[in-house]
């Protein structure tokens, strides 16, 4: 039976002299100084509860956000299922000069695969009828492919599973062909549709392109994988993927603002930010509606009818903190074994190997076993970065402009300035039994 998800109150950590008094409702405020005071670090506005213990955590955010010229960005840290740290920097929207706040929403691009990965092996343990990871997807989605003149049907796209998909071993290598979750004008083109498709027409003339390896036999990242397993998730379940996933998967972590972002800057949800691609170029728009042909890269190329199941969440880091933290919990044992399985392929690293499990990076730790997780995430207006370690730390930081340099460096770097955490919880519970409040 899957465990029931409890979320304990642990031991607090040790307080340092002078430390504030945090409320969770500070969240979303200014940061202050004890004297009340609004704080700025090297000229970058702050949100969030201030303490003096991790002023040299903000510094290194800072300093990091001057070198590569970012606009905004988000932090989040929980420590044993604590949630110890939560910080906005610089401007949600720089024109309006509004601040992020550590609640504000962000694009999270692959960072979203976790979270399908969690929500497949979740699925899967109802015992959807015809459905386990050995099932052919194509036939279970019931899709005929699209052929154009002269083209034939690669037998073998008959061999790829959910397992193969999970782990992108599905045959399809976007390094060589192309990657097809970027093709729907292709798509649109050859079918005769207006862009964008629908799934199923998209998918339909996606199943008639070719394979570039054996299923089974090649690691080869692939959005459109990730993709297949979002529409599998609406065939056995009758629900979207969306409400699926936020029923089964966010809601019992304590989530609840994670939802599906929007294409356009003028479709955006409450509290979302603004995006700011790095170059600043024009491309045309996903959306052949739209009033104008071209747009900021940043919202060019953000269709939600085919980012949502491999990049197409927006969330806060607390939000991706929660999940991260406990998505362990929705689980049996035996899905999280093959949640952070190797698929077969090659590993890096033999001392401390590292591999693609199901929708997670995973890095072995010795001969114990233990695993650190994590995922990144990235497409034009938006960087991200979700860790999980063997050691209790779960961390998240996001930031509203693509090519932002190094997260993973970042955030170690960041958080071995600190060496006592704030011992006030920024998560608010019961006080007597210490679970979440809703």
């Amino acid at each position: 039976m899957r465990r029931a998800l409890h979320l304990p109150h642990p031991p607090r950590y040790a307080v340092a002299a002078g430390l504030l008094a945090l409320a969770h409702t500070a969240l979303g405020a200014p940061a202050t100084t004890a004297s009340g005071m609004p704080t700025a670090v090297l000229g970058i506005p702050t949100t969030g509860p201030d303490s003096a213990e991790t002023r040299g955590f903000d510094a290194v955010i800072a300093r990091h956000m001057q070198q590569q010229h970012l606009v905004g960005g988000a932090v989040a840290v929980m420590l044993q299922g604590r949630l110890v740290y939560a910080k906005g920097y610089g401007y949600a929207d720089q024109e309006a000069r509004t601040p992020v706040t550590p609640t504000s929403l962000f694009r999270i691009a692959s960072v979203s695969k976790p979270i399908t990965a969690v929500a497949i092996l979740h699925l899967l343990e109802s015992a959807p009828p015809g459905l386990t990871l050995a099932t052919p997807v194509y036939a279970y989605l019931g899709i005929s492919p699209f052929l154009g003149p002269g083209r034939t049907l690669d037998p073998r796209v008959h061999q790829i599973t959910l397992n193969h998909l999970l782990h992108h071993t599905g045959g399809m290598d976007r390094a060589t062909f192309g990657d097809l979750m970027f093709m729907y004008r292709q798509c649109a083109k050859d079918v005769g549709v207006p862009v964008p498709p629908t799934h199923a027409q998209f998918i339909s003339w996606a199943m008639g392109q070719p394979l570039q390896h054996d299923p089974g036999t090649v690691h080869a990242y692939s959005n459109y994988g990730y993709c297949l397993l979002g529409r599998v998730i609406e065939k056995a379940t009758g629900l979207t993927y969306e409400n699926y996933v936020r029923q089964h998967i966010l809601s019992p972590a304590g989530v609840t603002a994670m939802r599906i972002g929007q294409g356009h800057r003028t479709d955006r949800c409450p509290s979302e930010v603004v995006y700011y691609s790095a170059t600043g170029a024009k491309a045309p728009s996903w959306d052949d509606t739209f009033p104008e042909p071209v747009e900021d890269q940043a919202y060019a190329f953000n269709a939600p009818r085919f980012m949502d199941a491999h990049g197409g969440w927006i969330a806060s880091p607390i939000d991706l903190v929660r999940f991260a933290a406990r998505f362990d919990q929705l689980l049996t044992p035996p899905s999280y074994t093959t949640l952070i399985a190797n698929s077969g392929v090659p590993v890096t690293q033999p001392e401390n190997p590292v591999w693609y499990g199901a929708g997670w990076q995973v890095r072995r730790l010795g001969a114990k076993g233990a695993v650190n997780l994590w995922h990144s995430g990235s497409m034009p207006g938006t960087t991200s970065l979700l860790v999980r370690l063997a050691r209790g730390y779960t961390w998240a930081i996001v930031f509203n402009r693509d090519n932002a340099g190094d997260l993973d460096g970042l955030m170690y770097r960041a958080v071995a300035t600190v060496k006592a955490w704030p011992a006030t919880d920024l998560e608010p519970r019961d006080k007597a039994d210490g679970t979440l409040k809703p």
